[in-house]
């Protein structure tokens, strides 16, 4: 399994980014020759949350030992705090650096599949969200989305307040959503309404797995998602289990939505599927 840690320029923020890239190219059989070439692997391009960087998957989940066996490529850039939207006033777009740049120069670099069957987006937390808002701004890169205990704030938008800590903070999401949090419900920032629009629109609409915990904090946010999503079409794995927003949840639940992004798995997933221990 090879583990690749790489800077990459990105036209949207202006700069280069850092990257992981986890690449099974150098698999090795019994007798200890390679494993036969891929002609392109499949992808997930995997997002980190609120505070993290792009190693925290690697080191704080056994994410290599789960795409080996199932012989994926997997993509971690560091997106910041930045909830990967854009904000166009300091050119830090980081939808665009996600969506666009980010597919297409690993695509050039690495022997990646370009088909969209075989292009995935997922995360947690922040990454969750930008997994989501990411993967239904672009359903023409990504069929599927893995979100994991999703940090979407803007239905809750009016108890944010600026005399707490800035994952709290009022300014900190006005600043991330735009400038501004008035009408936050009804734009394109809240999941629900994206999701919508998208559906409206005719496109191939991406499948969804959508994983919280029962004891996180995210829980009502989380089956809000699910509802929301389920009301406009899409299909959607869903699963609320025993757990908190940690990194003990996030580990079983990627390996679970691994399972779900195989091609055996396809033919038997169901909308709206609950799991509850």
């Amino acid at each position: 399994m090879a583990v690749l840690e790489a800077t990459v320029a990105s036209p949207s923020l202006m700069r280069t980014v850092n990257i992981m890239v986890i690449l099974p190219a150098d698999k090795m059989q019994m007798n200890g020759t390679y494993m036969p070439e891929v002609n392109g692997f499949r992808t997930l391009y995997l997002l980190h949350g609120i505070l993290g960087s792009e190693k925290d998957w690697i080191y704080r989940t056994n994410l290599l030992r789960y795409v080996e066996e199932r012989n994926i490529a997997v993509v971690l850039p560091a997106g910041e705090n930045a909830f990967y939207l854009d904000q166009p006033d300091v050119h830090a777009l980081y939808s665009q650096m996600i969506s666009n740049d980010l597919v297409e120069v690993t695509r050039r670099m690495f022997p990646l599949s370009r088909r969209r069957e075989d292009t995935f987006i997922g995360g947690l937390s922040m990454g969750g969200y930008g997994a989501l808002y990411n993967g239904l701004s672009h359903p023409e890169t990504f069929s599927r989305i893995i979100a994991l205990s999703a940090a979407d704030r803007t239905e809750d938008s009016e108890k944010l307040k600026d005399d707490t800590l800035f994952l709290d903070s009022r300014s900190f999401y006005t600043r991330r959503f735009g400038g501004s949090l008035e009408g936050i419900k009804e734009s394109r920032y809240n999941i629900r309404t994206l999701a919508a629009e998208m559906a409206r629109d005719g496109q191939a609409l991406p499948e969804i797995y959508l994983a919280c915990g029962l004891q996180d904090g995210l829980l009502e946010i989380t089956r809000s998602i699910h509802k929301g999503l389920k009301s406009s079409g899409y299909r959607v794995e869903y699963h609320e289990t025993r757990g908190k927003h940690d990194w003990d949840f996030w580990d079983k639940h990627i390996q679970s939505a691994l399972n779900w992004i195989e091609p055996k798995k396809t033919a038997s997933m169901h909308s709206g599927n609950v799991g509850k221990v």
